[in-house]
């Protein structure tokens, strides 16, 4: 997802926002990856929403989770909000 003042990419176990002028890391959290359920492995397009991204799992055949996953970090200081 390209916004004004980011780039905000979702990948395994990853979330991260990127300044688009020089592709310097704004904020980044790795790890979220979950061995024991699968989650996090993947993403579709992040989605803003209030100030704070949304970044929403796409859950394959093999994760061992129901429902949704998602993470939503605030945009402006990039603390996880919710997981």
């Amino acid at each position: 997802l390209v916004v004004n003042n980011g780039i905000y990419v979702g990948a395994i176990g990853t979330v991260a926002k990127f300044n688009p002028q020089n592709g310097a890391v704004i904020w980044a959290h790795d790890g979220l990856y979950e061995r024991e359920t699968g989650a996090f492995n993947s993403f579709i397009r992040p989605k803003v929403d209030n100030g704070n991204i949304i970044f929403i799992e796409v859950k394959d055949s093999s994760a061992k989770y129901e429902g949704v996953r998602m993470i939503i970090v605030s945009d402006s200081d990039g603390k996880i909000l919710s997981k």
